[in-house]
């Protein structure tokens, strides 16, 4: 039955008459003008919610004479697209929601639209303000302002970052390299971003937009999107690139993302980790902690990006990296504590985005300067945090998609003026990539568009507009250090706007470590009867995260749950006998405290991460949504109940770590049955059976259960990698792999084999 058209939220005779409405405050009152007095007390940082939005636009009515109520607002805040939907009364800084009353309503034609999506026609990039702002803070170089401009008109290339970490990468770096050589497909690599010196192997290509959306060849897009889809590629803008490169990771690091979303630079960072690794012949052993403010990406996006990859090494957190807490490594509730350093930190912080104009036009539209300064104290503390996080001898990248100096060198500037005893500046260069030097001057504009230089404490009105000595360029021996930064100008390299700044921690003064938490005694209801109330929980769980999945380190093989799957699959006669050095995590049932629901690989250093998580997950900001990767799940139903003694099946994401552990239930089939079972999702049993021994004890004439299927005798050693989740019943052996990754796997096979 065909499903019903959805009715557009500003559909019927409250959208219309809300429309006339807000056509008549926008035609009595100076919206920007309107918004700026009242920042005046509050300053630009000022925080607003649906309730406050409703009172501004009243105040505003008052002016206009038009009539505007609550439900009017909340349905302004539900369709914007920087207000979270579902979520009308999420607050968000005044100035940024300025273009909520100035374009609501306001028609646009099915040209402009099919325009802005397409990009395939140049479009008028940048407002007059945009124009005299940046004209002005001299950031473009002499006699470049018309390239910079004929840039910023042009659409973004395509950009595909390769991941290695995956076993049958040699397949794809096989075909990338035919594609390269093919001069049809307009695709080119980025040398600045890696090439191996043995292999030549490639880490990233780019290709013209023109190209890549030119319907008449589509073989290098779709072979590009099937990569990426199989977690062998990304596609990442070019320029988004280079923190992860000036980070210097390696594969025993402590890491920090403190604003990971949408995850393209962490997976970078995993990428290189495994690279590293892989050469010294030695196994990941570091972890990365990847922090996002927005709970959604934290739970859902972050953690589907890094199951595409694999990827073990990894603790998901959902927390204000403005906020984000001082970390303590405890090994024990008793032990004394010591201070938890990182050894590389990522602070792609949030930003005006102006450099991305290329691929979202609408920049353009609601550009204002007024949401640039709102940033710069969030961008401020964000870095000051990471910077107090960092180890001696550690490294930060600061980065922004902003080309704005207030986003820029005057957060930069002013966090080395903070800790200028405790930090330098490095040079953030990469060989082969053009970049321009940071700027020692800039001013601050106010609501006139006149550029300020220095800030008078004394002038009140200054104080009003919400400015602050930090976001002005700094006049001794220390200015010159601004030149270390780099500004990625899109002319230059055919990319989007970006900035870079590379610190360096240099000393890290003494800190008095806390006590460890004490068991706190409380009389309980009934005659006063004293128990003991444990405020932490004992190293062997962490199960003490408030509002948090309870993950639990599998300390005990007298785990009855660790039992059933080391019993059918013969790991060994501890849990820790065939891990190499890997550790293993139990994730509990939210509803039922007894029952297991997951079993997690992780890295010694995650695992570390988790347990130094747990006084901070007290705290309803702070939750951590994943750790490392799945290597067992609870199988639901109540089929194999009776016919099998385990109740966990492999996942497919840790099929590949169970194959070096498992001793038995591994089932090896040539290509072509493979393929088969990849195609059809099942195999009947007398497809099997020629492959299994035999067991005549059972009615089926061979064992049930989960089990690991890969293939036999390989011609590549790569593809003894790769292995599925499989279940074996009574009549037919059933598939337990996602869609995405059978699909493309399947196509990958079909032109190998």
């Amino acid at each position: 039955m065909p499903g019903r058209k959805r009715k557009r939220e500003d559909a019927g005779p409250r959208g219309d008459e809300l429309k006339k409405n807000l056509e008549g405050i926008r035609a009595a009152v100076d919206v920007e003008e309107f918004i700026a007095g009242l920042t005046k007390k509050a300053g630009h940082t000022m925080q607003i919610g649906g309730e406050g939005f409703w009172e501004v636009l009243q105040s505003m009515r008052k002016e206009s004479g038009e009539s505007i109520t609550k439900e009017d607002v909340d349905r302004i805040l539900w369709q914007a697209k920087r207000a979270k939907k579902g979520k009308p009364t999420e607050t968000a800084p005044l100035s940024e929601l300025i273009w909520l009353v100035k374009h609501h309503g306001v028609e646009k034609t099915a040209e402009s639209r099919l325009a802005a999506r397409s990009g395939l026609t140049k479009q008028s990039a940048g407002s007059e303000a945009f124009e005299k702002f940046y004209k002005d803070q001299k950031i473009v170089p002499e006699g470049e302002w018309d390239q910079f401009m004929d840039a910023l008109k042009t659409p973004l290339p395509m950009a595909l970052r390769l991941t290695t970490c995956r076993p049958y990468s040699y397949v794809i770096q096989s075909e990338l390299k035919k594609l390269l050589a093919d001069d049809t497909t307009g695709l080119t690599a980025m040398p600045w971003a890696g090439i191996d010196s043995e292999s030549q192997d490639v880490s990233a290509v780019s290709c013209s937009h023109e190209t890549f959306h030119n319907k008449d060849n589509q073989t290098m897009p779709s072979w590009c999107k099937e990569q990426n889809a199989l977690g062998t590629a990304s596609f990442q803008e070019a320029a988004s690139l280079l923190p992860p490169l000036l980070l210097d990771v390696d594969h025993d690091h402590t890491i920090l993302d403190m604003c990971s979303a949408p995850g393209s630079k962490l997976l970078q960072c995993v990428d290189i980790m495994y690279q590293k690794a892989e050469k010294a012949g030695v196994t990941v052993t570091g972890g990365i902690l990847s922090n996002e403010i927005d709970k959604k990406k934290a739970s859902q996006v972050i953690p589907a990006r890094l199951k595409r990859t694999h990827t073990k090494n990894v603790v998901v957190l959902s927390s204000d990296a403005r906020l984000f807490p001082k970390l303590y490594d405890r090994p024990s509730a008793e032990a004394p504590a010591k201070r938890l350093y990182f050894d590389r930190i990522l602070a792609d912080v949030p930003c005006s985005g102006d450099g991305t104009g290329r691929k979202d036009q609408s920049i353009w539209e609601t550009w204002s300067t007024h949401y640039c300064l709102s940033l710069h104290v969030k961008q401020l503390q964000i870095l000051l945090k990471g910077l107090d996080s960092l180890k001696e001898g550690g490294r930060l990248v600061y980065s922004t998609c902003s080309l704005n100096p207030l986003e820029d060198e005057a957060v930069v500037m002013a966090a080395l003026r903070d800790m200028k005893d405790q930090v330098k500046l490095l040079p953030a260069r990469i060989a082969g990539f053009k970049v321009q030097e940071g700027v020692r001057s800039w001013g601050v504009p106010d609501t006139e568009g006149k550029l300020h230089e220095k800030m008078n404490v004394e002038d009140k009105e200054m104080r009003d507009r919400g400015w602050t000595e930090t976001m002005f360029p700094i006049e001794d021996e220390m200015a010159s250090e601004a030149e270390k930064c780099a500004r990625v100008l899109p002319h230059h390299n055919d990319t989007s706007g970006f900035f870079l700044a590379v610190f360096e921690r240099t000393f890290v003064p003494e800190e008095v470590i806390p006590e460890p938490p004490r068991r706190t005694r409380t009389k309980t209801a009934e005659g006063e009867k004293k128990k003991d109330e444990k405020t932490v929980k004992s190293n062997t769980g962490l199960g003490g995260m408030r509002n948090a999945k309870m993950w639990y380190n599998l300390r005990s093989e007298l785990d009855l749950a660790w039992q059933q799957v080391t019993n059918w699959f013969k790991l060994g006669e501890t849990p820790t006998e065939k891990l190499n050095g890997q550790s293993l995590l139990i994730q509990m049932s939210e509803h039922d405290k007894s029952c297991k629901r997951h079993f997690f690989l992780t890295t010694p250093v995650a695992e570390q991460l988790l347990h130094a998580l747990i006084p901070v997950t007290q705290c309803n900001n702070v939750k951590v949504e994943a750790v490392g990767t799945r290597l067992f799940t609870l199988v639901k139903g109540s089929y194999l109940k009776n016919r099998c003694p385990c109740s966990y099946r492999p996942a497919f994401e840790g099929a590949s770590y169970l194959s070096t552990m498992a001793s038995d239930k591994k089932v090896t089939f040539p290509p072509e049955t493979f393929m088969k079972l990849l195609l059809d999702k099942q195999l009947v049993d007398s497809e099997v059976k020629p492959f299994l021994p035999p067991a005549s004890e059972t009615p089926e004439g061979h064992w049930v259960g989960p089990c690991i299927v890969g293939l036999a005798s390989p011609a590549n050693p790569a593809w003894s990698k790769v292995w599925l989740s499989c279940i074996l019943l009574g009549t037919k052996l059933e598939l337990q792999v996602e869609d995405h990754e059978r699909e493309g796997l399947l196509a990958l096979m079909k032109r190998v084999f």
